[in-house]
Parts: C-alpha cells; sequence; structure tokens
C-alpha cells in the first residue's frame, strides 16, 4: 500500500508541476505577437465551432499555437462565447488581442459586396443598410468629392462616380468615411482595369466611352458570351446615326426595375433618353464588372442590327432586319 501511495503522489505531483508549467507558458505567451507578421480578414459564422475557427487562423498564420488561444478563451469564459462577424486579425497581435477581438466582437468590420450592374443608388442603400454611413452621405461624395485619377481626368465636375464603382467585396474598419470608402473602391478600379485602359489607348478607342457601353451591356444583356456581339451591334448603329433605343437607358431616368419601358417614358427629356438621342449617353447607367468591360473592348463585328432578350431563358435572340426583329419581339416576349 505504502508503494501505491508514493506512486499516487508522484503522479498527483507532476500533474502539479506540469499545470504549473502550462500555466506559466500560457502567461509567458499571451503578450507575444501570435504568428507571422500579416494581416488577413477572418469571418467568424454564427454557430462555428470554436475548433473550425482555431483552425483558420492557424492556417493563415495568424496565431502559431492556437491551443494557448484556446486555453486563454477558456480562462476567460469566452470558449463557448465567439462572437460572429468579419475581423481583420493581425499575427503581430497578442493571443490576448485576439482573444478580446473574438470574445467581445471588438473591432468588427463590414463586409460590403458590390454586385455587378449595380448603380451608384444602389451602392449607396447597401452602405447604409451596413450602418457604416447614411446612402445620402456616399451619394454627395461620389458626386461633390475630389478624387485625382486618370480615367477620371476628362470626367464632368457635375457627374457622378456612376461606372467606377468597381464591384468587388470591400471591407471597412468602423468610423470609415464615405470618401475613405470611394478612395478603396476606385484604387481597385484603377487596378483591375490598367491593362484594359492601356488596350484601349492602344485600339484607338475611348476608355470613357467603353465604360459606358459595359454598363448598358451589364443591364441589357442577360447571356455573357453574347456582351461582345451586343457591343458590335451598338457600335454600328451609332456608326450609322440610327438611335441606340436601349431601354435601359429610359430605366436609369425613371428609377424601374421592369425591362419593358411605357410610351410617355420614351418622351421624358433627357440626355439618356436614347431614343431621342444619338450616340451613347453623357455617362454610365450602371457599374459593370470587369468581364463586361473586357466584352465592351473587344466588340464584335456581325451582320445583325437588333437583338433581344427572351423573357423566359435569357436567350439573346439577334435579328438583321427590323421586320425580323419584330417578328422575335412577338415569338419571345409574349
Amino acid at each position: 500500500m505504502k508503494l501505491v501511495w508514493k506512486i499516487l503522489i508522484v503522479i498527483i505531483v507532476a500533474v502539479l508541476l506540469l499545470s504549473a508549467a502550462t500555466v506559466f507558458y500560457v502567461k509567458s505567451q499571451l503578450s507575444k505577437p501570435a504568428g507571422k507578421d500579416k494581416t488577413v480578414i477572418l469571418e467568424v459564422k454564427q454557430g462555428e465551432s470554436v475548433s473550425d475557427i482555431l483552425a483558420d487562423l492557424k492556417s493563415k498564420e495568424i496565431v502559431s499555437q492556437t491551443w494557448v488561444l484556446q486555453i486563454y478563451l477558456a480562462y476567460k469564459g469566452k470558449i463557448r462565447n465567439i462572437k460572429a462577424g468579419t475581423y481583420e486579425v493581425s499575427g503581430s497581435q497578442t493571443i490576448k488581442e485576439i482573444a478580446e477581438i473574438l470574445g467581445e466582437g471588438k473591432e468588427k468590420i463590414y463586409k460590403i459586396t458590390i454586385p455587378e450592374g449595380f448603380t451608384l443608388n444602389q451602392i449607396a442603400e447597401k452602405f447604409e443598410k451596413s450602418g457604416l454611413f447614411s446612402a445620402e452621405d456616399f451619394k454627395k461624395e461620389a458626386i461633390a468629392g475630389n478624387f485625382e485619377y486618370n480615367f477620371l481626368k476628362k470626367f464632368s465636375k457635375e457627374a457622378s462616380l456612376e461606372g467606377y464603382l468597381f464591384p468587388d467585396t470591400y471591407y471597412f474598419k468602423p468610423k470609415t468615411t464615405p470618401k475613405a470608402a470611394i478612395v478603396k473602391i476606385l484604387d481597385n478600379f484603377e487596378k483591375k482595369t490598367k491593362d484594359l485602359q492601356t488596350a484601349a489607348k492602344g485600339n484607338g478607342k475611348n476608355f470613357e466611352d467603353i465604360i459606358v457601353m459595359a454598363s448598358i451591356l451589364e443591364k441589357e444583356v442577360r447571356v455573357p458570351k453574347d456582351m461582345a456581339l451586343v457591343a458590335g451591334i451598338l457600335e454600328k448603329r451609332i456608326a450609322i446615326g440610327q438611335a441606340l433605343q436601349v431601354d435601359s437607358t429610359i430605366n436609369y431616368i425613371t428609377g424601374k426595375s421592369e425591362a419593358a419601358v411605357s410610351g410617355p417614358d420614351l418622351e421624358i427629356q433627357s440626355l439618356y433618353n436614347t431614343y431621342k438621342n444619338k450616340g451613347l449617353p453623357p455617362g454610365p447607367i450602371s457599374n459593370p464588372g470587369l468581364a463586361v468591360i473586357k466584352a465592351a473592348l473587344s466588340s464584335q463585328k456581325s451582320d445583325y442590327l437588333y437583338y433581344l432578350s427572351r423573357q423566359d431563358t435569357g436567350e439573346t435572340i439577334f435579328s438583321k432586319t427590323y421586320q425580323e426583329h419584330l417578328e422575335a419581339k412577338q415569338k419571345y416576349l409574349k
């Protein structure tokens, strides 16, 4: 029995020493950088397990010893109460700081996704719904703000940034101003379209016109592979002096979302009315994505002069003559 007690005492002492050593080690790591000196976006989903969150942090090289973070979260009573949200975290932060971010939901950042083809108004509403700032403040800055970019040099002072608010997913810190948000979006536009701006210049094309054309294609064509062909048709209409007669520009004036336009709408006096005015409208009618800008830049010539999108499938139907177009409308737009 004495031997058993001795063994038991040795085990207890060993466990206590190990526990003390662990506590000492964890404390020593709390104020050190958690991982590599890099910053990433961490998205914590509602109900996501701690093990999955820790694995994500480890794979992103933000926390090298995730078990230390796990112990500290448990000690602080936050292991089952990690706040869902989107965070910006860095490996240069300490375990303590990262635990505070996850356990308290501190410094939660705003994730804003701008879909392709969204208008300035729709983007402004996205920001307002996120709670970052009001739609009105965003629109005021997008219209009256001063932004120094080469692609905006021919930009009218009275125009908005419609067309240049590049569709993508963005992350913003709390208290980001509308101007700072717009600068981030325009920086992305410049980065993503730099080669296309060069290509347009090399082909003797006006890049501003390419963006206007792309903004129309976003609204007019539902099948991506047909966009370059439609761009060619619209360019042909301009070349022969025919009005574009694009319904989406009318909807841009009225703010309506339905595809069809009414007779009275066609009589609206506006430079964006492509039934009354020849050539491209004075500015973009949406914010096009990269693929559509490429399609506008690589317009395809054809014998067609008319097109429409089927209401049921979205398929683009092309016609060479107006009579063929009328027949297609009768067949596919009932």
